[in-house]
């Protein structure tokens, strides 16, 4: 079915499956905000799950996406994002995101607010687009996947922390992995380029957005490529400030070195390093990232509608 058929069948419809991570920042004190919201502007909810355990997501996003609505509203951070779209691929099921988490990084990128309220009216309103993942082997992730600095900072930031401090937790925790952590030799392969160097930190970006900052200007979530970033070796003084410029200030320049535009990117790290993709540690180098376009159908705010099919008829 075509996207705009399918959002008439939602406009025309209203129905809806609700899933929302109880464990996120902010799921379990929202759930029934959300769902009160929805039923407020006219969507049936036919099924509602507040996930409590993680673990459970996948499972559980199967069977909402099996009960026959055309459209299922996800509740949760970049992490949650992550971990269920890859249900989506394939299907006609439509994802509607209500942000979440700490950094959204997914909603900054899809121009979805962080305001229940206007993320509930636009699902309402929006129209469906089809929207680019990546993908790390079998796995497919919405946003970014990072090694190094800020792979280790998610991993050890404790979840009471970012609960209190939000995006300061990641400061404060990256900091502290700063001054244990060595740099690593990395060599990545983009496409028919190979770069080898002494690093801190790779970042992979599908989407624009790291957290609430714009990191790469130039990409977009609907044209079929990956932003490569790199983070050479610095003085700690230098991490501390850079982190502080990007994740408070919100000015662009997290990793220093220009970006390069790929569609397959192979690193390898000595010695291996943990993996993140989207907030969630999942993985150790070597590992394969590919893109894979138009792979899953989202609800759009109508303005970000327009702007996608823009860009996806620039890069046809």
């Amino acid at each position: 079915m075509n996207n705009r058929d399918l959002t008439e069948l939602i406009h025309r419809e209203r129905t809806a499956v609700l899933v929302v991570n109880a464990r996120s920042r902010s799921g379990a004190r929202h759930f029934y905000r959300i769902y009160d919201a929805l039923q407020r502007r006219g969507m049936e909810i036919i099924a509602a799950y507040p996930v409590r355990d993680p673990s459970r997501l996948r499972d559980v996003m199967q069977r909402a996406i099996n009960h026959g609505s055309h459209l299922v509203v996800v509740g949760g951070g970049d992490g949650t994002i992550s971990a269920v779209v890859d249900a989506f691929v394939g299907t006609d099921a439509v994802m509607g995101i209500i942000p979440l988490g700490t950094g959204n990084s997914t909603a900054h990128t899809l121009g979805i607010s962080q305001s229940i309220k206007r993320a509930v009216e636009a699902i309402v309103r929006g129209a469906v687009t089809d929207v680019d993942l990546g993908k790390i082997g079998d796995d497919y992730f919405m946003n970014v996947v990072s090694i190094g600095l800020s792979a280790e900072a998610a991993r050890n930031t404790p979840d009471r922390l970012k609960k209190i401090l939000g995006k300061i937790a990641y400061l404060v925790t990256g900091a502290r992995v700063f001054l244990r952590q060595r740099p690593f030799q990395c060599h990545i392969r983009m496409d028919s380029r190979l770069v080898s160097a002494k690093v801190r930190q790779v970042v992979v970006a599908n989407g624009r957005y790291f957290g609430e900052t714009l990191l790469s200007p130039e990409a977009s979530i609907h044209d079929a490529r990956l932003t490569v970033h790199l983070m050479e070796e610095m003085h700690l003084w230098q991490m501390f400030w850079r982190l502080f410029r990007f994740l408070v200030l919100r000015k662009p320049g997290l990793t220093g070195l220009s970006p390069i535009s790929a569609t397959d990117v192979r690193i390898d790290a000595d010695p291996p390093q943990p993996v993140d993709i989207d907030g969630e540690a999942s993985a150790t180098t070597p590992v394969h990232i590919t893109v894979a376009p138009r792979a899953v159908k989202m609800i759009l705010p109508p303005e970000k509608h327009v702007e996608a099919s823009n860009d996806i008829d620039l890069a046809a």
